[in-house]
């Protein structure tokens, strides 16, 4: 996606993957949507938050990214048995499919960009062809890595291995590996302790201080660490992990001892 114009006056330009761009917007409603339910939001301002997060939705789905389907597909199930009981979530769940298990056959997508994803879906040869070649991007790195464990490729990569094709700038579109394949395993284990850490207080601060926000967030979070950061590396754009960073980062530095954590406005400042 490409992005070529003004905005009062001021030249604005830039080029934008899919992905990154829908992942951007994931992040966008994450913070709106806990804005929202944090306590400090006005009736109107929540009203507003809805309907931002509602078309930042209907600009994910009609991406046609099936990472991002997915996600939203976990962050309804997640919620459903979150904020409802067992019983219920299950019934809504089952009603919810065959609702759009029927809507979906009849409403005419023949010869539209959903009709190709859909068919480049349905018929793909394997998993890896399912995948886009992401399989084999995956194996070929793990092959590089075990030949340097402790310290992988650093800023090499593809262009590393003898493929039969230019590989140089992909990326293995799992996160978690990737950061293993470049920083190799010393370096991994200390950013995934520190990853783990500032997501872990964010949550424990979400909890004692915005108890409703923190359910959904704990949701969203799940969502976007576990499918968005599995299926694609979303985390390597630097927007998105700039986003991610302040945003978590900044929920991250409350004593549980001080009388801070009663007052976010305190804990913010210090």
């Amino acid at each position: 996606m490409t992005l070529n114009g003004t905005f009062f006056s001021l030249p604005l330009s830039g080029s934008f993957g899919v992905h990154t761009l829908i992942a951007h917007y994931f992040m966008v409603c994450i913070v709106i949507s806990y804005y929202a339910q944090s306590g400090y939001a006005s009736k109107v301002e929540r009203f507003l938050a809805l309907v931002v997060v509602l078309f930042l939705m209907y600009l994910m789905v009609f991406s046609l990214s099936r990472e991002i389907i997915l996600t939203l597909v976990l962050v309804a199930i997640l919620s459903l048995f979150r904020y409802l009981t067992f019983m219920r979530a299950v019934t809504m769940i089952s009603l919810v499919s065959l609702c759009l298990y029927i809507g979906l056959s009849s409403i005419p997508i023949q010869g539209s960009a959903w009709d190709t994803k859909i068919y480049q879906t349905v018929n793909a040869r394997d998993l890896n062809d399912l995948s886009s070649g992401r399989l084999e991007l995956q194996r070929i790195a793990v092959e590089q890595l075990l030949h340097s464990p402790l310290a992988g490729t650093g800023f090499h990569g593809y262009e590393l291995a003898m493929a039969h094709e230019d590989l140089t700038g992909w990326s293995t579109h799992v996160y978690y590996l990737t950061v293993i394949w470049k920083m190799g395993l010393l370096g991994a284990l200390v950013f995934f302790v520190f990853l783990s850490k500032i997501i872990k207080n964010s949550l424990d601060y979400s909890f004692r201080t915005f108890p409703e926000a923190a359910k959904l967030y704990s949701i969203l979070l799940c969502a976007f660490l576990i499918v968005m950061n599995m299926l694609w590396d979303v985390l390597l754009a630097p927007s998105i992990m700039c986003l991610f960073a302040f945003f978590v980062g900044s929920m991250c530095r409350v004593d549980q001892n001080s009388t801070a954590v009663g007052n976010p406005a305190i804990a913010f400042a210090e």
